[in-house]
């Protein structure tokens, strides 16, 4: 009996929350810092959008943003713009500035307070990436490249370059070598 009332309670939350995008179309993300949003029909200005979902605390999450930058300055500005997505509300916006002034991180970052973008796309860890064509199909989910084996398990040297193989693909318009790995890092809370 318990159980039961649980449950109805839970879909009665679940329910409230009206606003949830059905689709990358939907969706509406603020920029963290500055005015304005991304629409969903931004994606369809674009080759290919690449969203990396972060978090502040997260040392994977750190370790990368030197290659997120480098990749970014690579190909952004050939129709692949990169975002950074701070996921939930775990995070302050004093911690949010220390992450990226700390470590130079210069992609735009989204806020997904309520976690839209994250269940839409299915993010589970930081830092996942994902790559969103201009239809709004995903083109590849997963880590940014096999460094991280498993959580504070990391390769002495990087041998596949998952995001860097998949975006000159898309630059190229080739199909994609990977449509998805495993991510390793923290879990989104």
């Amino acid at each position: 009996m318990k159980w039961a009332a649980g449950f109805g309670v839970l879909f009665f939350f679940m329910s409230c929350h009206e606003s949830t995008p059905a689709t990358l179309e939907d969706v509406s993300m603020p920029f963290f810092g500055k005015e304005g949003v991304l629409s969903g029909a931004s994606f369809r200005d674009n080759q290919a959008t690449i969203i990396v979902f972060l978090a502040p605390q997260c040392p994977l999450s750190e370790n990368y943003c030197l290659t997120l930058n480098e990749l970014s300055a690579m190909y952004a500005a050939p129709g692949m713009p990169f975002y950074g997505c701070v996921s939930g509300t775990y995070f302050s916006d004093a911690e949010i500035s220390r992450f990226l002034k700390d470590y130079q991180l210069q992609l735009p970052v989204l806020l997904d307070p309520q976690q839209d973008l994250t269940r839409l796309l299915g993010a589970t860890v930081t830092p996942e990436v994902f790559v969103i064509d201009s239809s709004g199909a995903i083109l590849y989910s997963g880590a940014i490249d096999n460094w991280a084996v498993d959580l504070g398990v990391k390769r002495e040297v990087v041998t596949e370059f998952y995001l860097r193989d998949v975006l000159a693909a898309v630059q190229d318009e080739r199909p994609v070598p990977y449509r998805q790995t495993k991510p390793v890092g923290c879990f989104i809370e």
